[in-house]
């Protein structure tokens, strides 16, 4: 995002209401997630890893690793999730206790400036964070710093969210005069280039990443109606200020989550599940040795 946007975002992030939107989210970011462990191997790693799930949100990253890693592997590995959210880190925590995480710490961690050990981690993942963080290039140089010599960076990013072109549909329906992005407009004037595979590969090659692999990768999932007007919205608090005037926010705000239900309701049939082809960028490095 631009750095207002994000720093926007932010402050929505630390809210203990959003925290219920991010969990939902996981029904697209899950999808992600877990190919983005896929890219890493680390089911095949040689020795007991030591990861951050930086950014962790509600930690779907770290729920996801304790399912497929085996169990002794998981009882020899060093497993941190940090976010600067204390509700996110909350929800992580009790997360955590219920699915039995094995050998996890989860505290608030600030991915700009982790005040973690250098050169103790052999994996970093960062799942939809560096497109929200403020300060995406000081989260990428923390994120060099902690690694281990041939350590490895996991991202995950957005190419296409589709659930931005809903509100868009929605809106047109309430005045034709109120601008909302598209997808493409959206992730291109809001993600300082984290969208793109050739941004990403410069950006980590910039840092000092080695091997660098970026791929594109579409998920296809379909969500209940409802699902997708709470996810769809979710952006509204945070980018209002940016396409809307304070009059428009104050006259029409309130009438998009209905609008953007009707419209999809009109599209699919009510009570339908909405089809979804999110597209997400996941990007491997490493620290050389």
């Amino acid at each position: 995002m631009s750095s207002d946007a994000a720093k926007a975002m932010a402050s929505v992030f630390k809210t203990a209401s959003f925290v219920k939107t991010y969990k939902l989210a996981e029904k697209a970011t899950g999808p992600f997630a877990e190919a983005l462990i896929d890219y890493t191997e680390i089911t095949s790693y040689p020795s007991p890893p030591v990861i951050l799930d930086n950014a962790c949100g509600t930690g779907i990253v770290s729920s996801i690793l304790n399912s497929k890693v085996s169990e002794q592997v998981r009882q020899g590995w060093e497993l941190t999730a940090g976010d600067f959210s204390e509700a996110m880190v909350e929800y992580a925590s009790n997360r955590g206790k219920e699915e039995g995480w094995l050998n996890t710490a989860v505290k608030v961690v600030d991915a700009q400036d982790t005040k973690l050990s250098t050169g103790q981690y052999t994996h970093v993942f960062a799942t939809f964070a560096f497109q929200a963080i403020p300060n995406a290039e000081a989260a990428l140089r923390e994120s060099f710093r902690i690694l281990k010599p041939g350590g490895i960076i996991a991202s995950a990013t957005w190419k296409h969210v589709p659930w931005v072109t809903n509100v868009k549909r929605g809106i047109e329906t309430i005045s034709p005069n109120l601008h909302w992005p598209d997808s493409e407009e959206f992730v291109k004037t809001t993600s300082r280039g984290w969208e793109s595979e050739t941004t990403i590969e410069s950006l980590l090659t910039k840092e000092g990443f080695t091997d660098v692999q970026v791929t594109p990768v579409t998920k296809t999932i379909e969500l209940p109606i409802a699902d997708v007007v709470q996810l769809s919205v979710s952006i509204l608090p945070a980018l209002l200020g940016k396409y809307w005037t304070q009059q428009q926010r104050d006259e029409y705000a309130e009438r998009v989550p209905a609008a953007v239900q009707q419209y999809l309701e009109q599209m699919y049939g009510v009570g339908a599940l909405v089809p979804l082809e999110p597209v997400g960028i996941i990007a491997i490095a490493r620290k050389p040795e």
